[in-house]
């Protein structure tokens, strides 16, 4: 079924990656939505989902996943920043997959379906990332249009080739 992703660009996505991209917006429209007073500060941060096909017992007792958790929590994945003195505009592609390479956690090996892909990570990951790592991408949809910019340059590929890069 075709529906239009994040980006706003029309993909092929099934109902699974509809409800796992629209489980995510809506947390991001609740966070942006989130009312503070005058004398408060953000300290809220978006909530990260991580789907599973583990069933709840199984997913407390599941190492990788609880590993998952904890990174998604960190300050990297909540989007915080990072004081950074690099630019990721005119960067190279080479020195791009240097610096992903050297980010732990960053490139994992999941497993979706029983499937274990090797050496990869979810654009979500890598939009958190770019905002965290460059001083000149500071939103989540720069980030997501750069990794699309990225994707099509040949830097990385889908796992199953099916989509072109999302914030998801």
């Amino acid at each position: 079924m075709e529906r239009y992703a994040e980006s706003g660009l029309k993909e092929r996505l099934s109902d699974e990656e509809c409800r796992l991209l629209g489980i995510n917006r809506l947390a991001l429209l609740f966070h942006q939505s989130r009312w503070l007073a005058p004398e408060e500060t953000e300290t809220y941060t978006v909530p990260q989902f991580l789907p599973t096909t583990l069933d709840p017992a199984a997913c407390v007792l599941d190492e990788d996943l609880m590993a998952q958790l904890d990174e998604s929590n960190s300050t990297a994945a909540t989007g915080q920043r990072r004081i950074s003195d690099k630019d990721l505009e005119g960067m190279s592609l080479h020195t791009i997959a240097q610096l992903m390479r050297d980010e732990p956690g960053l490139i994992q090996n999941p497993q979706w379906h029983g499937i274990v892909y090797q050496d990869s990570f979810t654009g979500r990951q890598w939009v958190s990332w770019a905002v965290c790592t460059f001083r000149d991408v500071s939103t989540r949809e720069e980030a997501e249009e750069r990794g699309a910019q990225l994707h099509n340059d040949g830097l990385f590929a889908h796992t199953s080739r099916d989509h072109g890069f999302m914030d998801g």
